[in-house]
């Protein structure tokens, strides 16, 4: 059915000047501001779709591409120029509603085909009087269709500027359009005091974090150690002590990574000679904090007993 076509072009040509003035609006983002930003996207989005609005059931799919890809550029000048004039317009209403709303005003007659004005609209008794874009043939009615969407544009720019004036304008006069706050002319930032104390500020922070970690390490440490002392002889895994894993990771640095995405790692030497070396190492190491503890507890116990 016609309908079923119309639909179908629709909702086509509509998805691809969003898609097409979504990516040229991130493409001049990316060159004029050196910068990827996602509110250029989701506003090259609104664009194309505001700009194909009135021509999505009268063009060619190749030409919906054209219409997205002009939505960006004029969204994305206006937007630009309204920096330049130093007008307030932070979500970009205007160059997306009233820019864009004006270029696809003009898209349908600059673009639109003969058979798809027919098929959409579906009330014309003579194929004749069917208007069509300017760049087809149709017996002189471009011309008329551009000429009659040219001064709709402007009528409602008139309309829309002249309540507006007669809005904004006594507002603006008694005061009451912006409401004054004096507060952000008594404030002063002294930037250069802030730069010099900012790093006694955050240098302790970072060395409390890093007091917090360290101690959080060594409970867990002792939890594993304690663990380790509880486990049989029969476990087929070996476990070490922390002063075993350090000089593991002296040898194998690669073994510290794992260690720090799971402490609970039990980490297998190489190879049995340094196992047996790492084993002496450490036993040779408690032998002598036994004798110095030996030697810490013979004073008191000789003093208890005299």
């Amino acid at each position: 059915s016609y309908q079923g076509s119309v639909v179908a072009k629709i909702a086509v040509n509509t998805t691809v000047a969003a898609a097409a003035a979504s990516l040229v609006t991130v493409l001049l983002g990316l060159y004029y501001e050196k910068k990827t930003d996602c509110s250029n996207a989701n506003n090259g989005i609104i664009a194309g779709l505001v700009g194909i609005t009135g021509s999505c059931a009268t063009v060619d799919t190749e030409f919906a591409v054209v219409i997205g890809f002009v939505s960006a550029f004029v969204y994305f000048s206006a937007s630009k120029c309204m920096i330049k004039v130093k007008l307030d317009d932070v979500v970009d209403a205007v160059p997306i509603h009233l820019c864009c709303g004006l270029w696809g005003l003009i898209a349908p007659a600059i673009f639109s085909r003969r058979e798809y004005v027919e098929l959409a609209f579906n009330h014309y008794t003579n194929s004749s009087e069917v208007p069509c874009g300017i760049l087809y043939s149709c017996d002189g009615l471009g011309s008329k269709l551009l000429a009659a969407n040219l001064t709709y544009a402007l009528a409602l720019v008139a309309w829309v500027a002249t309540m507006s004036c007669l809005l904004f304008i006594p507002l603006h006069f008694l005061k009451l359009l912006r409401k004054e706050m004096p507060e952000e002319e008594e404030i002063e930032v002294n930037t250069e005091s802030y730069s010099e104390e900012l790093p006694d500020l955050v240098l302790p922070t970072i060395a409390e974090e890093d007091n917090i970690i360290t101690n959080q390490n060594a409970e867990e440490s002792d939890q594993e150690s304690t663990t380790t002392d509880e486990r049989s002889d029969t476990d087929q895994v070996p476990t070490y002590s922390t002063s075993e894993i350090s000089q593991v990771q002296s040898v194998y640095p690669d073994v510290i990574d794992l260690q720090r995405v799971q402490p609970e790692l039990h980490v297998i030497p190489p190879s049995p000679g340094n196992s047996d070396q790492l084993r002496s190492d450490d036993e040779s190491t408690e032998s002598d904090d036994n004798i110095g503890s030996d030697e810490a507890v013979t004073p008191n116990s000789s003093h208890s007993v005299s």
